[in-house]
Order: structure tokens, then sequence, then C-alpha cells
């Protein structure tokens, strides 16, 4: 009888024992919370950065979902305070939108996860492109063109500016030939009109001039006039397009 009395005592001592851990195994396991502060995310400015609560120790899997796109999953685990981060250590790309954040953690031995917590948005900024693997922002592709631009309007001056010079020089050049034979042709001209009006002057002085030489002489020296006043006005028109 004694013998059956120490066994019975010793099942329910080790009943007793069991009876936490059973209940430990078969209580719900609550929902981590998920923190997105700030909700902006620039992929090719900054790396991703989530925070949360959750069990102390446990294991925290985190989901990131958009529509048509794949899922982007981490596994990170609390501390002893239950705080969790995930921060890592190369960018990650996210395309441009709203993503939907999600946390559910495990608890110790247990084998199973909570439900999935409260869903989170955060949105996907887009400031660049890839090319062969190298992120380029558009701030930088701005300053590029922008340089580019200021490249471009400095040649375009520059050889605007030469051109014209150059222009200047052959219009200049061409005006001299043309001036200097303007300036041989009056030559001649007035050279040939002296003479007569010389030759006038010379007979008037030895007998009377008949009517015609008269109005010749006249004529002459209107001719002489109008040839010196020409000569003048072509020579300061010719001036004022060198300047």
């Amino acid at each position: 009888m004694r013998r059956f009395s120490i066994i019975l005592f010793l099942v329910l001592l080790l009943s007793a024992r069991d009876v936490p851990f059973v209940l430990a195994e078969d209580r719900e396991i609550p929902q981590p919370s998920v923190t997105v502060v700030p909700d902006y995310y620039y992929p090719f400015e900054e790396f991703l950065h989530l925070e949360g609560r959750a069990e102390p120790r446990a294991i925290v899997s985190v989901e990131l979902e958009r529509q048509a796109e794949k899922p982007v999953k981490f596994t990170v685990s609390a501390d002893s305070a239950g705080e969790w981060v995930v921060w890592p250590t190369s960018r990650v790309y996210l395309s441009a939108g709203s993503w939907v954040v999600r946390a559910r953690q495990q608890v110790g031995t247990s084998t199973g996860f909570s439900d999935w917590s409260n869903p989170q948005v955060i949105q996907s900024v887009i400031t660049g492109f890839t090319i062969f693997g190298i992120n380029v922002r558009y701030a930088l592709i701005g300053v590029i063109l922008f340089v580019f631009v200021l490249i471009l309007a400095f040649v375009f001056f520059y050889f605007a500016r030469k051109i014209r010079r150059l222009k200047r020089q052959v219009f200049e050049k061409r005006l001299r030939e043309t001036t200097d034979q303007v300036r041989r042709g009056f030559s001649e001209i007035h050279k040939d009109l002296m003479q007569e009006l010389l030759m006038l002057t010379t007979k008037a002085q030895t007998q009377p001039l008949s009517p015609e030489e008269i109005q010749r002489k006249d004529h002459v020296l209107r001719e002489l006039e109008e040839l010196e006043k020409n000569v003048s006005d072509g020579m300061a028109n010719m001036n004022r397009d060198i300047d």
C-alpha cells in the first residue's frame, strides 16, 4: 500500500509539471506590430528601414507585397525587449507604388506562427534607373544634361562669333577692293573731265567759245560737281557699312 502511494504521488507530480508546457504550447501567439516611419522609401537614395515589437527573442518574418510584384521577405530576431528591426546593409529595390508590409512571429520552441499583423503601407518613390547594374539618379542626369547644354551653347556662340568675324573680314576686304576700283574709275572720269575743261578754258583765253562749247563747259562743271558729291556720299556709305 505504501509503495502504491509513492507511485501515485510521483505520477501526479509529473503531470503537474507538464501542464504549464502544454498550456504554453497551446496558447495563441499574439501578432507582432509593424512601424513604418517614414512611410516614403527612395530605393536609389536610402536603405530600407522597418521596425516593430514582438515577444522577446521571437523569430519575426516580414513580408512586403505589391500586386503583380514578387514579395520581398526578411527574417529577423527580436531582442530581449521584444524590439526588432529590418535594416539591410544593401539597397533593396522596390518598384514605384504602394507596398503592404506585414509581419508574424514564432515564439520559443513553438513550430507555429502567429497571424499576420495589421498591414502597413510604404510608398516607394523611384528617382532614377538602373543600367548595367549601376543605379543612375535622375538628378545626376539633369546635371549632366545641363552641363552638356552649357557646353553646346558655348561652342555655338564661339563659332557664331568666329564666323561673324570671318564674314566681316571678307566683307571688309571686298569692300576695300570695290572702293579702290570705284576710286580708280572716278579718278579716270575726273581726269577726263578736267582735261576737257582745261582745254575749253585754254581755248577761251585765245578766242571766244561757240555757244556749243560754252554749253559743254557748263555741262562738264556740273558733271565734276556731281562726281565729287557721289564720291563723297559713296565713301560715307562704305564707312558706315564697315562700322
